[in-house]
This record gives C-alpha cells, structure tokens and sequence, in this order.
C-alpha cells in the first residue's frame, strides 16, 4: 500500500479545498528552532513542520469532526496512541518521503516546469487570499511554506511516477482470473427494534429453506428470485485459489460455487450461524472481473516496489527528529469551515 495519505494536495486544488476559519493562537514553538536534521543539516524546522501538521489537521477537521466531535483527536486507535499521535506519525513519515524523493528526482530526470511553479505559486497566494488571517495564523502558514509543501508534493508525486513505472510486474493468469457468482442468502436471523440478532424460530427456519429450494430448482435463477422478492447479490473470486482462503462467502459456498458450470445453480447450502445460501454461476471465466482484478493486482505490486525503493532510500540517511519540539505541536484548536463556524462555535457553547 502506498503511503501517500490525505496530505496528497495539488497546485490546481490547494486554495479551492479549504476556506478555513481559526481562533488565531498558535502553539508555542519557535519556528526558527531545528524539528529534523539529516546529519549536521537542518531539513525541517518548527516553523515548517508546524505549518505541514497544521495544514493536515485542518482537512481532517473538516471531513471528521462533524461525525467524531470535539474528542476526536483524543481517541484512541490503536498501538499508536490517540488520532493525534498516529496522524502526527504518518505526517512526519511523509514529510521523510517527500525528502527522500527530493534527493533522488534527478535520478528520474524530475524538475518542477516553470508552469507547475507558476501554478503554484499562484495556488499559495490564493490560500493566503481566501482564508482569514485567524486560519492563516493558527495554521502558521506563510507563502513561503504554502510553495515549499506544494514543491515538495509535486515533486514527490513525480518520482512515485517515474519509480512505479520501471517495476517489473508480471501478473499470471493464476492470480488473476476470476469467476463470478451471483447467490442468495437466506438468513437464519433478524434484528429486532434494538437491532439486536435474533434466531428464527423452527418453523420459520422450515419456511425458510424451502424457499430457498425453490431458489435451487428454478429454471431462471433471477426470475425466481425477483419473485421472491429477495436480493441475489454478485460476487466474484480468484478461480484458482483455494476455497479455505475466501473471506467473504466462506469455504462451504465457493467449494460448491467452484462445482458448477456457467450457468449452473447449486443445490442448497447451509452454513451454521448464518442461514441458506443459494449459488447460481454467471462465469467461471468473467472477462470484465479478470481484467479488474489484474489492474488492481498491477497497481498493488507497482505501490509496493515504491514503498520499498522509499524504504530503501530512508535507511540511507540518518532522519533525526526532535521529538520534544514535536510534542509542543498539538491538535487542541480546531479549524472549521467558513460555511460551518456558526455551527461549531454553536456546539462547543453546549458543551460546556
């Protein structure tokens, strides 16, 4: 997987992304003070570093916090600590990679045109311009920084390029081909008003079944279920692999799924805890499925020759962050909308 995140702006899209509104304080930092040095040299100060967080943290305050409320940044997930601590990780992992990317774009032949440097810094003024300065200074971006990110992105984004594309990648047909089902589940279960599950009765289990032998001996798969009025769902599988690994309709389903010819429905399969399945194959060599799966199967093969040409590039260089500098820049003050502020100030008044 690759290990671009949500920090992935663009020229062409960072001043239109965000019109934000802040409270204006900032943490208390010294931008002037070293956040990470590569050897003897200074690579990222406070100032930078801050800003790059900030920037970050705004997009997730507009995407979350209106499903997570204020706690957001204080939850835990995982081994990682808070929301907080993990995103401030993969920001300064990014921030690694766009560093690394920026030492070996000669390699690749990479350079900012005078076009993509115009547009961005056209994109950084713009930012500047359409923000309020309580944002702008909460964030603590300058046109200085808003230019180098935006450098450092485009920069990073065409050696990610020009590295995927010299991966050698061979996708077989093993791998890829895949067969496609469409198939019934008749559920053992229902949910009750409190949405907890609950096991049908003997009798209803009866009824049950024998609709979905119904299902099994019709003539016209879809016909039959359509007059049944139960949803038959498609579903496609690699051909080749084995039935065991299958995660989504389990080993009893595709082992049956993998008997039977295009066309083709299977006889009822019941599967404890879940109810009655009913398999009807559309292809066992499903052209349209194969090809996507192989496009994707490439993408991840190419992703993860990048990820590790990354790697590799990183335990070249001896990446050094402070990481009491790092732990004064906090998520505590939120960024809004300007769309939304009434309604979060709104909110927080509540709260308290």
């Amino acid at each position: 997987m690759s290990k671009k995140i949500i920090t992935a702006m663009t020229a062409a899209t960072l001043a239109a992304s965000m019109v934000l509104t802040g409270c204006g304080s900032k943490d208390k930092i010294d931008p002037k003070a070293t956040l990470v040095s590569v050897g003897e040299e200074e690579v990222v100060s406070m100032g930078y570093g801050n800003f790059v967080a900030k920037y970050n943290q705004a997009i997730y305050d507009q995407i979350y916090v209106s499903y997570f409320g204020s706690v957001m940044w204080d939850q835990e997930v995982g081994e990682e600590g808070t929301m907080e601590d993990s995103v401030k990780k993969q920001i300064m992992d990014d921030m690694e990679r766009y560093y690394v990317s920026g030492l070996h774009a000669s390699d690749y032949d990479v350079a900012i045109s005078d076009e993509q440097q115009a547009n961005i810094e056209a994109a950084a003024k713009k930012f500047l311009e359409d923000n309020d300065e309580e944002a702008i200074e909460q964030m603590g971006a300058t046109e200085e920084y808003l230019i180098r990110f935006l450098q450092e992105q485009t920069i990073a984004q065409m050696v990610e390029d020009k590295v995927e594309a010299e991966a050698e990648v061979n996708i077989t047909d093993e791998e890829a081909i895949q067969s496609t089902v469409s198939y019934v589940l008749y559920a053992s279960t229902s949910t009750d008003d409190q949405g907890n599950a609950t096991e049908l009765s003997k009798e209803e289990l009866v009824a049950l079944k024998e609709k979905a032998e119904k299902l099994a001996a019709a003539e016209d798969f879809a016909a039959e279920a359509e007059a049944q009025e139960v949803t038959a769902q498609k579903y496609s599988y690699t051909k080749a692999a084995d039935a065991a690994e299958d995660t989504v309709l389990g080993e009893d389903v595709i082992t049956a799924a993998k008997a039977l010819k295009n066309g083709e429905t299977s006889a009822v399969i019941e599967v404890e805890g879940k109810g009655y399945y009913v398999v009807h194959m559309e292809a066992t060599e499903d052209d349209e499925a194969t090809a996507t799966k192989r496009e994707n199967l490439e993408k991840d093969a190419r992703n993860t020759y990048y990820d590790d040409q990354i790697s590799a590039w990183e335990k070249d260089i001896d990446w050094k962050v402070d990481e009491e500098q790092w732990s004064k820049v906090t998520f505590e003050k939120y960024f809004s909308t300007a769309e939304t502020k009434e309604d979060t100030t709104e909110e927080a008044t509540t709260e308290e």
